[in-house]
């Protein structure tokens, strides 16, 4: 903003102008015109939001959010954030659905919060297709998942660039909750968002390239891909790439740290799927069963990472017969030990089996509880 436009608002705003106080309060915020500073951006988006001024009603919320300008007040914020997103602010309406969703500042309320995602997901807000698609994908109290409901907003949300979207696409194909298992399509999702450089989808892919599921098996993709996570910190990357370094030949380990040493955020390659298999089938390639073997010597000793690993390869028939009750049992197993991996699985693929196999899951559970008690 050059200084004349802004000695003209400032001189409207002085005397009460709401959308000319919005605009210095703006300048003050970016340091257009004006030294940033958070107070006088705050005190003037104050004045043009208590004469209704919707966007301004939405940064003053902001600010309360994160503190700037103001001390922070999360009640506050919701206050604000309320009367921007009843007057149709596609932003706030999304952020107003955020709050309600974790209880910050309001009760927490899903159906409230899906309420405001809908509205701004309506006017086209790629955030609020993003929030509607984890919503219904993970539920709550109040509001049951929905995975084809779920699906449809994801897709929305990935095809307008959100790269966590894709991520969670993949996951969605790959466990088959909101139609017939395709881990090719699942195998594709996760690398497009790993090429972008998300961390889940890198170790999603990982596990896919190692296991030989959806893609042609191949290791040192393998390593590439679970180390790119690795170094951004994902702790499931970090445990598998530990579980199954020792299996990888050395031409394979080099290579795929050439890889990684190599890997710019970027277009995704293509990749070379495997051909359909039937969803109740045993996936990946019989060189599997050895690691899977390994997994459950340690997962019997109590090891909650291999537990993990093992659950994972149950649920997907990865190199041991597809099992669900297993499945449900080394998971239950590795999350009753505070493994985050399989706090998160678990959660995902609940839904997806059937009951009478989660209660022979329990059974496994407390009969391992039992027999590892007694020793």
């Amino acid at each position: 903003m050059d200084e004349a436009a802004l000695a003209k608002f400032r001189e409207a705003a002085e005397e009460g102008d709401a959308e000319a106080q919005f605009q210095v309060g703006r300048a003050y915020f970016w340091g257009q015109g004006e030294k940033q500073d958070d107070v006088k951006a705050a005190e003037w988006f104050r004045k043009a939001a208590e004469q209704g001024h919707p966007r301004a009603q939405n940064n003053l919320g902001y600010m309360y959010v994160e503190g700037r300008g103001v001390k922070a007040d999360k009640p506050e914020a919701a206050k604000w954030l309320s009367k921007a997103a009843e007057q149709g602010g596609a932003s706030a309406q999304d952020d107003l659905g955020l709050m309600f969703a974790n209880g910050q500042g309001v009760p927490k309320n899903l159906p409230e919060a899906e309420k405001w995602y809908r509205r701004a997901a309506q006017q086209g807000l790629t955030e609020a297709f993003w929030h509607l698609g984890e919503l219904w994908y993970f539920g709550g109290e109040g509001l049951k998942p929905d995975y084809a409901e779920a699906e449809k907003w994801l897709i929305k949300a990935a095809a307008n660039g959100k790269v966590a979207a894709r991520n969670m696409l993949g996951v969605i194909k790959e466990h088959g909750v909101a139609g017939p298992s395709d881990l090719s399509t699942a195998a594709a999702y996760f690398q497009q968002a790993a090429a972008e450089g998300d961390a889940k989808a890198q170790m999603n892919l990982g596990r896919m390239y190692y296991a030989g599921q959806g893609v042609t098996r191949d290791l040192a993709k393998a390593y590439q891909w679970l180390t790119l996570a690795a170094n951004q910190d994902d702790a499931g990357a970090k445990n598998y790439l530990r579980e199954i370094a020792s299996t990888i030949p050395p031409d394979q380990l080099k290579a795929g740290q050439e890889l990684a040493a190599a890997f710019r955020p970027g277009k995704a390659p293509k990749i070379k799927a495997k051909p359909a298999q039937a969803p109740n089938a045993a996936v990946g390639s019989p060189e599997l069963s050895a690691a899977a073997q390994d997994f459950l010597v340690a997962a019997a000793q109590g090891n909650a990472q291999a537990q993990s690993n093992l659950g994972r390869m149950y649920f997907t028939g990865a190199g041991v017969g597809r099992d669900l009750a297993k499945a449900w049992q080394w998971l239950s197993l590795a999350a009753g030990q505070g493994e985050p991996t399989a706090q998160s699985y678990l959660r995902e693929i609940t839904p997806s089996i059937p009951a009478d196999q989660i209660a022979k899951g329990k059974e496994l559970v407390e009969a391992f509880r039992a027999k590892t008690s007694a020793k």
